[in-house]
């Protein structure tokens, strides 16, 4: 097993073009090495391992009780059960709630092995590495088999199965609502109505195996790569960076942004605000057309599902029938089945072998279109965190490197609000294509109204962070490893950003730059070097 840290790293070799020293650097201070976020990472590590063998097991072993002729709600099994899945009984709210509980339990497991694949990527990718953040199950390294593209691949199905098996793995049976107010069910009604719940043995074994290869790929990629720090800070990065000698600033460049990366250093006059994601990221364009086609395939679904139920009612009289598999209802909450009124449901396959393995490869395309959509956004979000850790060097009180990895992720909203969407919008795309015990796949027609409203909740928070520009004349860098080590003179674990005073005999050229006490503000229209 590998050091917990490493104090050995290969990067860029200095710039050609010209250095500066850089002062403070190693004065009784060293970057933070990121201790808590590695202590999460792997807590996180041991709870997959944990989880996916007991998921394993559990799926192996647990049978359900035999049945008879038993009693579900008002109605009697007098068809043999399909499955010999292990079943509780619960409400119909607590049986909508469960998969909401595991997707959240999922997500935090798998963000933190996800933590532990950026971590390591960030480290390998040698003089590739440009941002702090990186779309990483698009973004690969040549010199880490962990971390190749076969591996990334890999990662992404594991994640993309274990959403997947956790959206199957509470098969619910309609409501007793349900059966009580279609007349045109007929006998289809004694295939089992009421408030029991089922789980699938199946489902528990394929979130057991898709938690156990991505904690393998994790535990790979853990011990293959040396990491200096397991802070996800940007300055953190810089710093251990300019430390090991990989980079050093690059002088004239004080005011130059992210944008201005690929510029000679010129003098520069301040500005009030800066640019966006949109130019300062070259994938943040292609994550917005993904994102908002994503959007538009999940709005397409919903008018061909609602087109389909609408033709079937009309040719019945809206009383639902046996042979269209099409039952309409009146219960548009977004917990389907509540409240004593049906949901509306189609039936488009009825149970059989073939279709419980045609659900599972339709779920899982799904599941990767929106979690990959995720993937996209956690990009922006990241980079928008980054750059709002780099101004806070403005504030009276600004940023500390040692601050708590919790409290930070805690206190950023857009990484609060990402970490909902994937909670929620797992759960509602596992509600709106669902297997219903002993019956077959059901299509909601409200659950993918509600996928299509989260999925549109999406893209404008996706959209909103990529165009917002940073305001104030503090040079934007989004994570921008060179373009940090560039503006920082002075490296401290508590680091102000400001004026530092004129640099020129004619006073009209001033440097901007960092330092561990308060500087004075930058003045607005002057020119800044240096």
């Amino acid at each position: 097993m590998q050091k917990m840290f490493s104090d050995e790293i290969e990067l860029v070799p200095k710039a050609a073009h010209g250095s500066e020293s850089v002062e403070a650097i190693g004065q009784n201070e060293i970057y933070d090495k990121g201790s808590l976020t590695w202590t999460l990472c792997m807590s996180a590590l041991a709870g997959s391992w944990i989880l996916g063998t007991v998921c394993i097991v559990l799926g192996a072993i647990i049978k359900a009780p035999k049945h008879g002729t038993t009693s579900v709600g008002h109605y009697y099994y007098r068809y043999t059960p399909n499955h010999d899945w292990p079943i509780f009984y619960s409400s119909p709210f607590e049986a909508e709630l469960l998969p909401l509980l595991l997707n959240f339990i999922m997500t935090v497991l798998l963000d933190g092995l996800g933590l532990i694949h950026a971590t390591s990527l960030r480290w390998a990718l040698n003089e590739r590495l440009t941002f702090n953040a990186n779309l990483r199950l698009f973004t690969s390294s040549r010199s880490h088999v962990a971390l190749s593209w076969p591996a990334n691949i890999l990662f992404a199905g594991l994640l993309i199965l274990c959403y997947t098996s956790t959206s199957l793995l509470f098969a619910n049976q309609p409501s007793q609502a349900f059966c009580d107010l279609h007349p045109g069910l007929g006998s289809a009604k004694y295939l089992g109505c009421g408030d029991d719940v089922h789980i699938s043995t199946p489902a528990l074994c394929t979130l057991g195996a898709g938690m156990l290869g991505q904690a393998a790929l994790a535990t790979w990629q853990y011990v293959s790569v040396r990491v200096p720090t397991w802070s996800s800070n940007p300055l953190d990065t810089a710093w251990a960076i300019v430390v090991n000698g990989s980079r050093s600033m690059v002088p004239g460049r004080c005011m130059m942004n992210v944008h201005d990366a690929n510029l000679p250093a010129n003098p520069q006059l301040t500005i009030p605000r800066q640019r966006s994601i949109w130019t300062a990221h070259g994938e943040a364009k292609w994550i917005m057309r993904y994102v908002w086609l994503v959007l538009g395939l999940s709005i397409l679904f919903f008018i061909s599902v609602e087109a389909v139920m609408a033709a079937n009612i009309a040719r019945v009289d809206g009383t639902g029938c046996n042979n269209c598999g099409t039952y309409p209802g009146l219960n548009w909450n977004i917990l389907p089945d509540t409240n004593g009124i049906s949901t509306s449901a189609a039936i488009i396959k009825e149970q059989s072998t073939a279709a419980h393995a045609g659900l599972f490869i339709v779920l899982f395309l799904i599941t990767g279109v929106v979690t990959m959509a995720l993937h996209c956004t956690e990009l922006i979000t990241v980079l928008t965190r980054d750059e709002v850790t780099w101004r806070h060097c403005t504030s009276k009180t600004p940023y500390t490197a040692r601050q708590n990895a919790v409290v930070r992720a805690a206190t950023s909203w857009p990484a609060v609000t990402l970490f909902l969407l994937k909670v929620v919008l797992h759960w509602l795309s596992g509600n709106a294509v669902r297997y219903a015990y002993n019956w077959g796949i059901f299509l909601r027609v409200p659950q993918i109204l509600y996928l299509c409203i989260g999925m549109a909740l999406l893209a404008a928070f996706a959209t909103f962070l990529c165009f917002k520009g940073p305001s104030g004349p503090q040079p934007a860098t989004f994570g921008h490893v060179q373009t940090l080590v560039n503006v920082v003179d002075e490296w401290s674990l508590l680091m102000f950003w400001g004026d530092k005073g004129v640099i020129d005999s004619n006073g009209e050229v001033r440097h901007a730059g960092t330092a561990g006490l308060p500087l004075e503000p930058i003045v607005m229209g002057a020119i800044y070097a240096g």
